[in-house]
């Protein structure tokens, strides 16, 4: 969230005025939310700036101890607490509790249902947004938007092949159409997309078989193959109306992890290391996408493709921001601390040049 509102700010007010699209996973897309919220919230004559410094003083505040303590005192037995949500009860649990202190934490003001983005999105007077949950029960995404996204539910493909190609994602909207898909909360939706597995709980949706839903890093931790996969499907008019496409990257760890050893491993190491290979699931993601940018840049032709990066590395290693839903005031002042580092600021000098063509 530093990294946007100090972006944003540095690029007179482009970065969000230029945005068209917000993908990403886990806790990162809490923070482009709720920038997002005040940016819309700042157009329609709210009073807080979206670069006011408490902003990101909202945001870091604690969502631990609301979620352990129902893991505590309610989780472990059967949870008798009920709440209303429309025209259904549901019963409170670490999910519930999650949400509404990170509501709380952020004024109340996403408080609001996944229609209620639909107009100002279709008027572009914010970007897009869409969440991507993964589904445990076949690995395909779910796409949740207020608009329809089901052109991004398999690879852009009208020759030969399309009838081969294999569906990977499903338009939450048509899918749930008459369940009311429409009214879900968004914070359920931002949950959904950043359930961190046995500090959340998974998410199951009313199909037969129910719908698994966890964190959509498990999939794509960065938000780029729907973000490639969106500018592939509107190849044609972004090359007919702009000057190209930049890719906004911002990310907590490094590209590129050094060699880790393999050998004199022990018997019970050697039996682990498959497990061990899903440590390396970012990475492999990292591999994968790398090789869908350049397909992308080499499909829109010279010049008309540019990825910038912003990676938190820590000012102080003692100081390095663990991942937690409580962050120590170290810790949070290691992630603030770390924008100004000499590699995010040649991302952003990079950044403006690029925005001046």
């Amino acid at each position: 969230m530093q990294t946007l509102q100090q972006v944003d700010r540095a690029t007179d007010g482009k970065l969000m005025r230029q945005s068209a699209l917000i993908s990403g996973a886990s806790g990162g897309m809490l923070g482009a939310a709720y920038l997002r919220e005040i940016y819309l919230q700042q157009q329609e004559g709210g009073a807080v700036s979206m670069y006011d410094s408490s902003l990101t003083e909202d945001i870091a505040r604690d969502l631990l101890n609301p979620v352990t303590f129902a893991v505590i005192a309610n989780d472990l037995f059967f949870p008798i607490s009920t709440f209303r949500s429309g025209n259904f009860t549901y019963r409170k649990d670490r999910g519930y509790l999650f949400e509404s202190q990170l509501n709380k934490n952020c004024r109340g003001l996403l408080s609001k249902r996944l229609a209620d983005y639909r107009q100002a999105e279709k008027d572009a007077a914010i970007p897009m947004m869409i969440v991507s949950p993964f589904v445990l029960n076949d690995a395909r995404r779910l796409l949740i938007s207020p608009q329809g996204v089901s052109y991004l539910m398999k690879p852009p493909d009208e020759g030969r092949l399309a009838v081969q190609l294999e569906i990977d994602g499903v338009d939450f909207g048509r899918l749930f159409a008459r369940q009311e898909a429409d009214s879900l909360t968004f914070t359920s939706a931002l949950r959904m997309n950043c359930t961190y597995p046995l500090i959340l709980p998974n998410v199951w949706l009313p199909t037969n078989p129910s719908v698994e839903a966890m964190d959509a890093g498990f999939r794509d931790n960065y938000g780029i193959s729907v973000a490639a996969r969106f500018v592939h499907t509107f190849r044609d008019w972004i090359l007919e109306n702009t000057g190209g496409v930049v890719f906004v990257q911002i990310r907590c760890w490094q590209k590129i992890d050094p060699i880790v050893k393999s050998d004199s491993k022990g018997i019970l190491h050697t039996l682990l290391t498959p497990a061990n290979a899903a440590g390396n699931i970012t990475s492999m993601q990292d591999f994968e996408q790398d090789n869908t940018l350049a397909m992308l840049d080499d499909l829109l032709g010279e010049k008309k493709l540019e990825v910038v990066r912003f990676l938190y590395q820590p000012v102080r290693k003692q100081n390095e921001a663990t991942m937690s839903l409580h962050l120590s005031t170290r810790e949070q002042l290691d992630l603030m601390q770390a924008f100004y580092a000499p590699e995010n600021q040649a991302s952003l000098a990079a950044l403006k040049q690029i925005l001046r063509k």
